[in-house]
């Protein structure tokens, strides 16, 4: 009994921080560097710094606005040379399985670890329902994805304070891809209108491929029957809302029809990806989802007033009037959030009388395809952004004329490399796991030997006093 009560008192104190102005950061726990010549490598940014990044536990709130624990990924440039740095929010995307989110290192994380690569803190939230947080994830939910990025971007701002060797710059940058784009869009909604902005100065924010008209955009493939590769998350929708609303349907077979009633939602369990999902539903809505499900939601569509249009509507980050910069980018060719909801929310905001506003078009890209490059251009949109220090030891990353050679390619005993710039310039070498393997200064013309190499591809550098210069190699003895 004794030890019960230990417990309890152990398990208060943790969510109910004393004296209320106790630390929103509970644990930092290091999970590994990642060196900056891998981030190049993956062609998402040319990295400034290695990164170490750390799995961190925070409070936050629970959707009933009472006291919870949440993790994340907080990422750090290594030995910047800035002395303060500003903090960036990188929101993940859509995730199913309870570990595939940053504070378990998921792919995306290596998005926001590429951010932090430039001189960046980033900060990126499991969100609540996903990483230790138990619970069904509350899917495109606006507000908690907000309050969950809020409180991780304050464990930020006092991890900062208490264990690195620069300090906060005082600017935030929001950004994330997929529902993360909801999530950054919902988060910086959430901070002006609540009035946050002396305590989170937001600078810039950078939504990508945002399902931000979700009541109109994402709900085409229900009225109009037509088909939609990842039906998985239509139900993943219904689900979480469900779970926040309530109302929406009291037995799966409200919403599904047989077999798919019994078959789908134990894969919901936080056990499952996404990938195992969607094989298992036909892509066109009305072979999946109740009759009676459809015919209510389309007879409704106009007055909007059953729990579940209420929902979505709830959930539309689109039309509000953002004070602070703002660049809204997608791919043209998103086959799983409707590019019109970029457009939705560019027309809305430029009717608001918002100026400082961009709307790019990253390519035809699909939408697995766009992440990498709407990340890249996100990152140079943060730097012209950002007012503090932006490149190290003023060395800049310039489109310029000079060449770059080198032969052979793939190279068995020596490399030869001819640079178009005459003065004295050092250049290095580095294998895939980010070890430097060679270093020495070239003028104009060099040849390095690669018989000790083993085998597999090199990233050669070149720093002229204007930019840096690089290209891929191949050693294969």
């Amino acid at each position: 009994m004794r030890s019960q009560i230990v417990n309890t008192i152990i398990s208060l104190l943790l969510l109910f921080p004393l004296f209320g102005n106790a630390q929103t950061l509970i644990s930092a726990t290091e999970a590994g560097v990642l060196p900056g010549v891998l981030i190049t490598f993956s062609g998402i940014t040319v990295a400034d710094y290695n990164v170490r990044y750390y799995k961190v536990t925070y409070h936050t709130t629970d959707l009933q606005g009472l006291p919870t624990v949440a993790s994340g990924m907080i990422a750090v440039p290594i030995n910047p040379d800035c002395d303060s740095l500003p903090i960036a929010l990188f929101a993940h995307g859509s995730a199913l399985l309870q570990t595939e989110v940053p504070s378990f290192d998921s792919i995306e994380a290596d998005l926001g670890k590429s951010l932090a690569s430039r001189g960046y803190v980033v900060a990126m939230p499991d969100y609540l329902g996903l990483g230790v947080n138990q619970g069904f994830h509350p899917y495109q939910h606006w507000e908690t994805e907000a309050t969950s990025s809020i409180d991780i971007l304050r464990a930020a701002k006092e991890f900062i304070a208490d264990s690195l060797s620069f300090d906060f710059s005082n600017e935030i940058f929001l950004t994330g891809y997929s529902q993360g784009g909801h999530a950054a869009m919902a988060t910086a909604k959430y901070i002006q209108d609540n009035q946050l902005e002396s305590e989170l100065n937001i600078a810039g924010i950078a939504p990508m491929s945002g399902a931000y008209h979700i009541s109109k955009r994402q709900t085409d493939e229900i009225i109009k029957d037509t088909p939609f590769l990842y039906p998985g998350y239509t139900v993943y929708l219904i689900m979480g809302y469900q779970y926040v609303y309530g109302s929406i349907y009291t037995n799966h077979s409200d919403y599904l029809q047989p077999p798919y009633d019994t078959l789908i939602p134990p894969y919901f369990d936080g056990t499952h990806t996404m990938l195992e999902v969607h094989p298992l539903l036909p892509t066109i809505a009305s072979q999946y989802l109740n009759p009676n499900f459809i015919n209510d939601f389309i007879a409704d569509s106009t007055a909007k007033a059953t729990p579940f249009w209420q929902a979505l509507l709830d959930n539309d980050n689109y039309d509000w009037t953002p004070t602070v910069p703002v660049n809204l980018l997608y791919c043209n060719a998103d086959d799983l959030v409707n590019p019109l909801n970029t457009q939705d929310a560019f027309d809305a905001m430029t009717l608001n009388g918002v100026t400082n506003i961009q709307k790019n078009d990253i390519g035809n890209f699909n939408h697995l395809n766009c992440y990498v490059p709407a990340t890249s251009a996100t990152i140079e949109y943060f730097q012209e952004l950002r007012t503090d220090c932006k490149t190290p030891s003023n060395v800049k990353h310039l489109e310029v004329s000079y060449d770059l050679n080198a032969f052979p390619n793939p190279v068995n005993n020596q490399i030869n490399i001819v640079l178009d710039y005459q003065e004295s310039s050092i250049i290095e070498m580095y294998a895939m796991d980010g070890k430097l393997v060679y270093t020495g200064e070239i003028n104009g013309t060099k040849s390095i030997g690669t018989q000790t190499f083993t085998n597999g591809v090199y990233l050669l550098k070149v720093y002229t006093t204007e930019a840096i210069l690089m290209k891929q190699i191949t050693v294969a003895h």
